[in-house]
């Protein structure tokens, strides 16, 4: 079981089946697919298989740190965070948020927060993240957290459930860099 971790605004636990409704919401909408890996969600339905077969099934192994964000003011589902893998003690991090959340600093007060848990609790010595190209915000975000750019280069990449030739741009925060900050 994941630990609950809070921020300013957000609760970060783990996704439950509860929280199909509000991902679907979101989950379906193009102009938030569009730099995700996943395909928009078809249905409710189709949701609720993914919180199942994705976040129950990674917790259950016990190989996942991905996170549900509650926004508190209102105590809704509005996106997610984590720790898509960890090897060697290096995390990628990922993250989706809800579009009526956008612009408002929350993605970067969640993410420092996972940044924190990785580096305090979890010991990690790297943290990296990707974003694609034209995905500014995103990218933002990141620099914001105190990541390092790293550069870019054109390779086949998965979007919206597809492989597809297209520009990454890699960020990096080390241990190191974290604690001098």
């Amino acid at each position: 079981m994941l630990p609950i971790l809070v921020t300013k605004r957000c609760i970060l636990k783990e996704v439950c089946l509860e929280n199909a409704k509000d991902m679907y919401e979101y989950a379906k909408e193009e102009k938030v697919v569009r730099y995700m890996t996943f395909p928009k969600h078809e249905s409710l339905e189709n949701t609720k298989n993914l919180i199942e077969s994705f976040f129950i099934e990674r917790y259950k192994k016990g190989i996942s740190y991905d996170y549900g964000i509650i926004y508190k003011e209102n105590n809704k589902f509005i996106g997610t965070s984590g720790f898509c893998g960890i090897e060697n003690k290096v995390a990628t991090l990922g993250y989706c948020l809800n579009p009526d959340y956008w612009n408002k600093g929350i993605m970067t007060e969640v993410v420092a927060r996972l940044i924190k848990f990785g580096f305090d609790d979890l010991k990690l010595e790297k943290i990296e993240a990707q974003f694609y190209d034209g995905n500014i915000k995103s990218g933002n975000v990141m620099k914001k957290c105190g990541m390092k750019y790293l550069g870019s280069e054109e390779r086949e990449i998965k979007l919206q459930g597809k492989m597809v030739m297209g520009k990454i741009h890699r960020c990096e925060i080390t241990k190191e860099d974290y604690y001098k900050g």
